[in-house]
C-alpha cells in the first residue's frame, strides 16, 4: 500500500470516528437533558445540614424542623408549622412552602426557559420595560439571577403573591419559587430571602 493510498484511509478513519464520536455525544446530551437533582441527600457541615445535588452542582441549608420532599420532579421545602390549604391543595394557610426546580439544556438545543433567562441577565439593562416588568437583577450564590414578583396569580381568589428567583449556570437552569399565602406570608417572604442566602452553585 503506497502513501498515498494510507493517507486516504487514516482520512477516511478519522472522519468515521469523528462521527461515531459526535453521535454518541449527541446520544448523551439528549439523554442529559431535563429535570435534575434527583439524587438529592442531606448532608452535614459544620454543624448545619444541606440538600445536596452533585449531579445538580447545588446544595441548600436545612433549615432546622424544616422539611424536604419530591413531587414532579420538583424539591419542595416546608415549614415545620406548615398548614395545607385544602381549596387549593398546594398553598399554605399557615407556614411556608418553597419550591425548587433544576432543569439541564441540551448543548446543540438549549430549552426555550434556558434561553429566555440568560438573555434577560445578560441583557438586563438594555431590555425593554415589558420584558423586566415586576422584575430585578439579584445575586445568588455570587451569579446574577432574575426575580420576579406575581402578586396576583388566580389562584382560587386567594391573597398573596409568588416570588421567582431563575438563574442558568453553565447549562443549567435553576427555578426558584416562595409561594406566599396564608397568615405567615410576610414572614415566609423573609424567610425566602434567608434561604436564598445557604444556595451554593457551582
Amino acid at each position: 500500500m503506497n502513501k498515498k493510498i494510507k493517507i486516504i484511509v487514516a482520512a477516511i478513519f478519522a472522519i468515521v470516528l469523528a462521527g461515531g464520536i459526535f453521535y454518541l455525544w449527541v446520544e448523551y446530551e439528549d439523554n442529559n437533558k431535563g429535570m435534575i437533582g434527583l439524587d438529592m441527600k442531606l448532608e452535614e457541615k459544620n454543624g448545619e445540614n444541606f440538600y445536596v445535588s452533585k449531579e445538580a452542582g447545588f446544595s441548600i441549608k436545612q433549615f432546622p424542623g424544616w422539611t424536604a420532599e419530591y413531587h414532579f420532579g420538583k424539591l419542595i421545602i416546608k415549614s415545620p408549622d406548615y398548614v395545607l390549604d385544602e381549596d387549593t391543595a398546594f398553598t399554605p394557610v399557615k407556614g411556608c412552602v418553597f419550591t425548587l426546580l433544576a432543569e439541564r439544556s441540551n448543548y446543540l438545543e438549549p430549552n426555550e426557559g434556558f434561553i429566555k433567562v440568560k438573555n434577560l441577565i445578560d441583557n438586563y439593562d438594555k431590555a425593554d420595560e415589558s420584558s423586566k416588568a415586576n422584575s430585578s437583577l439579584i445575586s445568588v450564590s455570587g451569579k446574577k439571577a432574575i426575580k420576579f414578583v406575581a402578586e396576583d396569580n388566580g389562584i382560587e381568589g386567594k391573597e398573596g403573591k409568588n416570588i421567582f428567583v431563575d438563574m442558568v449556570s453553565h447549562r443549567n437552569l435553576y427555578s426558584f419559587r416562595g409561594w406566599l399565602f396564608g397568615q405567615d406570608r410576610d414572614k415566609c417572604e423573609q424567610d425566602f430571602g434567608k434561604f436564598l442566602e445557604t444556595v451554593s452553585i457551582k
